[in-house]
């Protein structure tokens, strides 16, 4: 009787095991929602090493994955323009999700050292990432701007000097 719960028991045991935490209860690819201060700024949104993803208007949302690699973070450059503005470029990269630290007590060695790094479950990107701009600064001019000067300078072509006569 007892071996025969052990083996009822072992299953669930092995398979939970044999599993990565975070790739269970978390995912590899996220929805960020990226934003501008002032909103309305045409943003592009580059993979690592220059590799346009996405190109669109703020406030957007999209969808990054979380890891470039086996223990690898992701890192996006997210660069926005509006006239007005000075072009800004922000970076956003991926950190260590919490689930994956379930695997110290659910998912065991194979879900810290294989499932959750190969599948990307093992980072995690924020879910909102906002790009400030500084307004473009022009330089004031005192008084009015249409000013004309008008040089007479008839009298001194036509006036031999005085005392050399």
């Amino acid at each position: 009787m007892f071996n025969q719960n052990l083996r009822k028991l072992a299953l669930p045991v092995c398979l939970m095991y044999l599993s990565g935490c975070a790739s269970i209860v978390s995912k590899s690819s996220w929805p960020v929602n990226v934003q501008s201060n002032p909103s309305g700024a045409k943003c592009v949104v580059s993979k690592e090493g220059g590799f346009p993803l996405h190109t669109g208007e703020t406030p957007m949302t999209i969808t990054l994955d979380s890891s470039s690699g086996f223990f690898q973070t992701a890192k996006y450059t997210i660069t926005c323009n509006k006239e007005g503005y000075e072009k800004s470029s922000s970076q956003i990269s991926s950190h260590l999700n919490g689930w994956y630290l379930g695997n110290i007590v659910f998912g065991g060695l194979i879900g810290l050292l294989i499932v959750d790094p190969a599948t990307g479950a093992m980072y995690k990107l924020d879910d909102t990432f906002v790009v400030n701009m500084a307004k473009v600064d022009t330089p004031k001019v005192d008084g009015p701007s249409n000013v004309s000067m008008k040089v007479d300078d008839t009298k001194a072509v036509n006036q031999a000097p005085q005392d050399k006569l």
